[in-house]
């Protein structure tokens, strides 16, 4: 919302007032705010958009209860839509775009996509920490895009869920009022079990909202869900039949997924006359298993040796919620991130043709009529999407713009490590015609004694190649740690050769010579009787 004068609107500083002292922070762990970049809706009208809980007493409350007492509150009238979790996103989008509608949008996971079409949420943070304290860090990091600056949303995840604990026990312990940091759970929790004997965790049910309290204190003290290798998360994509051939993507065993195999959610297309399965932790998932497939990472860390071996295996999954898929195919491993990450487990799912998140298009633009094929996709999307803007970038300039720090540097070290050696063979220079000019009685005599040229070439370059050789040996395992320290920042990355070292050394060594023997070769050639005359 923008700010606007008295008597047209609520202004977004008036609601962060009276939203802070009518208790913006209600609501369970997870949502988060977005705010459309558009005057107020009516004068003393808010319009709410947010999903259909999965536990209808919470809209009920929060519609009959929560909001109707917050409007008369502040005289205002609050207006609550509800819509589908799934059609969310698309009703944001036009909205924000048509810059018509809700003014506040409440989804499960706000999406950075609507950046451009939302308020800055930073001065919401500012007015609400004042008052409750400072955001949790899984709070921030759901809502704040660092290379903006901006929040794009604001999350209701001010604090973890309540825990229960009892009076009786705690008060005995040292903490009347319960324990308020993990380190006071960890100590009271000890103190109790030591005195009482009473065992002191984290008790979970077979159902939703333990788990995601457990989540919650998780998140909250910066954990993370993961396995013992630190593996986290999986991305999805959604495919249909086409997919892998379009982007040349191998499958190395199994086959590919059709329209047949699209993806079945709970609960509103459960055929109930088929087995239902219940996963270890009580949640009720899709009847039948979904179809999928998964990369050679995906498959690798659930323990199959070999592709072969995960096809028709069944793995329980959470997309939102949980659910079972039986593998049909295991897909060669592609880079879905930079080169700085390993490859990434992936599961592939072919989604009902109501709720695609996005299309996949392929373009051959090595053809003389790219230009023309853009603006004809660009066309085709503006007929389909009359209120979104088409836009779009290469794929190649994406990639490209990852490595641009790491090019960057390696031209600015290139350019100061040529500088140095410049510098270097100019001492060098300036060090040998001293030395020369030094000895110049020296070598007169050596050659009157029969002295070559080459032994005294020999004699004087020496002394100055000792001390490159000594630079070398020193630089030589220190460029080793600094470089196996810094490709260690990818996943994908060269073997250090010997030949690394072996041959700048033996650069470095040619313009050392290159540079003394100006001067030393002119000292040997010199007439001898002509230096002694001099000397």
């Amino acid at each position: 919302m923008k700010e606007e004068k008295k008597g047209k609107g609520v202004s977004r500083r008036d609601f962060i007032k009276i939203a802070g002292a009518g208790g913006i922070t209600a609501g369970a762990l997870g949502p988060a705010f977005l705010f459309p970049e558009r005057a107020a809706a009516q004068q003393k009208t808010l319009k709410i958009l947010q999903w259909s809980h999965f536990v209808p007493a919470y809209d009920a409350w929060f519609d009959g209860t929560f909001a109707k007492q917050w409007g008369e509150k502040h005289n205002t009238n609050v207006v609550v839509d509800h819509i589908n979790l799934v059609d969310l996103n698309t009703r944001a989008a036009s909205e924000a775009q048509a810059k018509k509608g809700h003014d506040l949008f409440m989804f499960l996971s706000p999406p950075a996509a609507y950046e451009n079409q939302v308020i800055d949420m930073s001065h919401v943070y500012q007015e609400v920490e004042k008052k409750h304290g400072k955001k949790i860090d899984l709070a921030h990091k759901s809502t704040y895009n660092p290379k903006t600056k901006k929040y794009y949303a604001f999350s209701d995840s001010f604090a973890p869920d309540p825990g229960n604990w009892r009076l009786d026990l705690w008060s005995q312990v040292g903490f009347p009022n319960g324990p308020d940091t993990y380190d006071d759970l960890r100590k009271g929790a000890k103190a109790i079990k030591e005195k009482f004997g009473n065992p002191c965790g984290i008790g979970l049910s077979q159902e939703l909202d333990t788990s995601m309290a457990m989540r919650a204190l998780l998140w909250s003290f910066g954990g993370a869900e993961q396995d013992e290798n630190g593996n986290v998360g999986t991305f999805f994509i959604n495919t249909d039949e086409n997919f892998f051939a379009t982007y040349g993507m191998k499958i190395l065993a199994g086959r590919n997924l059709t329209e047949k195999d699209q993806f079945i959610y709970v609960p509103r297309d459960v055929d109930p006359k088929r087995e239902r399965i219940i996963t270890d932790d009580g949640y009720l998932v899709s009847g039948a298993p979904n179809r999928i497939m998964i990369n050679e990472a995906l498959a690798e860390s659930l323990g199959f040796k070999k592709p072969e071996d995960a096809i028709n295996e069944k793995v329980v999954f959470e997309l939102g919620r949980k659910f079972v898929g039986e593998i049909t195919a295991v897909i060669k491993n592609h880079n879905q991130l930079s080169l700085r990450e390993k490859y990434q487990p992936i599961i592939y799912y072919y989604p009902m043709y109501d709720i695609w998140s996005y299309f996949s298009i392929k373009v051959d633009l090595r053809s003389s009529k790219a230009l023309e094929t853009i603006n004809q996709v660009g066309k085709l999307y503006s007929d389909a999407f009359p209120t979104s803007a088409y836009e779009y970038f290469f794929l190649d300039d994406h990639f490209a713009q990852q490595y641009k720090a790491d090019q960057q540097f390696g031209k600015t070290f290139g350019l100061f490590a040529g500088l140095a050696i410049f510098v270097s063979c100019l001492g060098l220079l300036g060090l040998a015609a001293f030395v020369t000019n030094q000895r110049t009685k020296e070598i007169g005599v050596r050659k009157i004694v029969g002295a070559s040229v080459s032994s005294i070439l020999l004699l004087l370059t020496k002394d100055f190649i000792r001390p490159v050789l000594i630079a070398f040996v020193i630089a030589v395992p220190l460029t080793w740690y600094l470089l196996k320290k810094w490709l260690e920042n990818y996943a994908f990355r060269i073997a250090i050769s010997p030949l690394l070292f072996i041959l700048p050394g033996l650069l470095i060594l040619a313009i050392a010579i290159l540079a003394v023997s100006t001067q030393t070769l002119k000292a040997a050639s010199a007439n001898p009787s002509k230096s002694l005359r001099t000397e």
